[in-house]
């Protein structure tokens, strides 16, 4: 087992989608956070672990239904979507989902792993087994965390011509790898690689990834994203490049890492989703 990982501050759009009725078509427009409503299974801070709905920020450019709709309060959110699979666009562009959430276990698998243009890869495509990257947005100063990934698995090279040995769900082959060949026929032979994220029940020296969340009730109950701080490693003003890919610390300073965010999660009252599922209509 290795004996380094790191530990990358990942910015992404934090805008939050707007869809103009009670149902949003697969986004063909720019990236932007959904607030969701999902069955899953999530911890609380004695480790117990239950089933049920749950609420959470995430990505999801494939469709949605808007179940309820509150008043502005900036940060918290204004829609409540619940996604859902779909049969997507026969034709045109639209926005691929990454990272992945849904299913038995996270992915990440494309975003900010090539250079511009994508004349070669990033240190992206070579982040150890055990890193941890925290997917989240810089909003007036402060880095707000959505999703957690600890990589348990490096599933290796793909392209998105060539990607039939990757051991994945079909949700993820059309909502992820397939909506990349729709924005550009250049990317189809582009390598890329694909990340398995450490789940409880196969952790990575005890890591494991998950979503901030609070179960979900008949008030529809809305929270903020919450806000990260861990100095030197974290940026909090940093809106694009990602941050830590070149630094490798010990396995033992990752882990130190990762529990400090899971104390600042619960100290915002939310709670771990580590299971979403994924409605298929």
């Amino acid at each position: 087992m290795r004996e380094t990982a790191y530990v990358v501050q990942f910015p992404h759009p934090g805008g939050e989608h707007r869809p103009k009725g009670t149902a949003m078509p697969w986004n063909v427009d720019a990236h932007q956070r959904k607030f969701m409503v999902a069955k899953g299974q999530y911890d609380d801070k004695t480790g117990l672990r239950e089933t049920g709905e749950l609420v959470f920020w995430g990505e999801w450019e494939g469709p949605s239904r808007v179940v309820k709709k509150w008043p502005p309060d900036w940060p918290l959110p204004t829609y409540l979507h619940e996604p859902h699979m779909g049969e997507p666009p026969v034709a045109g562009f639209r926005q691929n989902t990454d990272p992945w959430v849904f299913g038995d276990r996270f992915h990440y698998s494309n975003c900010k792993q090539l250079t511009n243009k994508g004349r070669s890869s990033t240190s992206m495509q070579r982040l150890d087994e055990g890193s941890l990257i925290l997917f989240g947005s810089s909003q007036k100063d402060r880095f707000v965390l959505d999703t957690t990934l600890v990589v348990g698995k490096r599933q290796g090279a793909y392209t998105a011509r060539d990607y039939d040995h990757l051991d994945v769900s079909d949700a993820f082959r059309v909502a992820t790898i397939e909506s990349m060949s729709s924005a550009d026929d250049a990317i189809t032979d582009l390598e890329l690689t694909l990340y398995d994220g450490a789940t409880p029940d196969n952790r990575f020296e005890g890591m494991f990834s998950f979503v901030p969340c609070v179960p979900f009730n008949v008030d529809g109950p809305r929270f903020a994203r919450p806000t990260i701080e861990l100095p030197g490693v974290i940026n909090p003003r940093s809106r694009q490049s990602t941050r830590g890919a070149h630094h490798p610390g010990s396995i033992a300073e990752v882990r130190e890492c990762w529990e400090t965010v899971i104390q600042q999660v619960f100290e915002q009252d939310l709670l771990l989703a580590t299971r979403i599922e994924l409605s298929e209509a």
